[in-house]
């Protein structure tokens, strides 16, 4: 993270003046700008964070599968992030953080997230636009993962673009109806606390997405 998009995720938080944004900002992983990458063709993961939350809260996942050997894109949503800077010093806040409180807001929010998310795997797929990046990717072994509303833009992105052959959904609502359908015979795991997302709970949409996913709809 950049410090200003540290400073940010903190102040929201409640956390700005107790944590420094550098100490945050100068946290290390296991990354190395500019690596030189293997040789040969690769599966390719995307993977899209909770609502209002930046790309890196999901970057313990992003180096494990590396390390693993998937070239992995993690993705951040312009206006929903809490803070994320762009070439130039831009920085843009989250705009949508004031507009989406109903349902049909979060399920807009789903469906934006799916075209931006199909749009990554185009950029990075194109061989013109992505060299040497582009030819690392098998791109018939393509999946998504996603945390609380970025789970339900991943099932959102299978169920409208057949590249995305597998997906995955960290402990969030589906949001989009009928949940989790169209997906057919791909893979798809849920992931949640039983607390408040299991296959039968009450105030949550699970037990429709798992009516689907049992069944292997195609619809």
């Amino acid at each position: 993270m950049t410090a200003d998009e540290a400073r940010l995720l903190l102040e929201a938080r409640g956390l700005g003046g107790i944590v420094p944004a550098t100490t945050v900002a100068g946290t290390r992983t296991h990354a190395q700008d500019f690596a030189s990458p293997a040789p040969g063709r690769f599966p390719l993961v995307l993977l899209s964070p909770g609502f209002s939350m930046p790309r890196s809260t999901l970057t313990a996942l992003a180096d494990d599968l590396a390390g693993r050997g998937y070239v992995v894109a993690s993705v951040d949503h312009a206006h929903e992030s809490i803070g994320t800077e762009f070439p130039g010093d831009r920085l843009l806040t989250c705009a949508a953080c004031e507009q989406v409180d109903t349902p049909e807001e979060e399920a807009a929010v789903v469906r934006g997230r799916a075209e931006d998310l199909s749009f990554v795997i185009d950029e990075l797929t194109n061989h013109r636009r992505a060299g040497m990046l582009s030819r690392m990717i098998d791109s018939r072994r393509i999946g998504i993962a996603g945390h609380s509303i970025g789970g339900a833009a991943a099932a959102a992105t299978m169920s409208a673009d057949d590249r995305v052959r597998a997906g995955v959904d960290l402990d969030g609502d589906f949001f989009v109806h009928p949940a989790a359908a169209g997906l057919g015979r791909r893979p798809f795991m849920i992931v949640g606390a039983e607390s408040t997302h299991s296959p039968d709970s009450d105030d949550a949409d699970w037990p429709d997405a798992w009516s689907h996913l049992k069944a292997g709809d195609a619809g």
